[in-house]
């Protein structure tokens, strides 16, 4: 198989004709060598490129989200860097520091999205939570109810 990049263009289209006339996406990988993902690929290419033709106005909206995808890629990367180096090379934090960073934007935030994103199950979020309102005098339960209430 040739690496990618290798096909020229109107091979890539005649590979989509085909396919378009019927032939199987496995009869066209296997015949020309070509990996199925791919063949897959020139396909959503060429749907992608004729709405966009029929449809300039979605030309423009469609730059602008993968201006707001490359945007959201950087912001990504830079969040990691910053991760990082405030938590050094294994980019693990404690378990109590996690709780304390969920405490901290529970209310903006869905708590399941909060647990799943900092890899916290949702058992020792509330464990921990026990703990600490035992010793400060404050049961997990009103915890519970204060944060249903912001939804009421």
């Amino acid at each position: 198989m040739k690496k990618i990049g290798e096909w020229d263009t109107t091979f890539k289209e005649t590979i989509v004709e085909l396919y378009e006339a019927g032939t199987s996406v496995q009869s066209l990988s296997e015949d020309y060598g070509i990996a199925k993902s791919t063949i897959y690929t020139w396909i959503k290419s060429r749907q992608v490129k004729e709405v966009i033709e029929n449809r300039p106005e979605l030309a423009t909206e469609h730059v602008e989200l993968q201006k707001g995808i490359q945007r959201l890629k950087e912001e990504n990367d830079i969040l990691k860097k910053v991760h990082q180096h405030l938590y050094g090379q294994t980019g693990e934090l404690s378990t109590q520091k996690k709780v304390a960073w969920v405490d901290q934007h529970w209310k903006r935030h869905p708590m399941k999205a909060l647990l799943k994103r900092i890899g916290l199950a949702k058992a020792t979020y509330y464990e921990i939570q026990a703990k600490n309102h035992e010793r400060t005098g404050k049961s997990a339960e009103s915890k519970r109810k204060s944060y249903y209430s912001t939804f009421l």
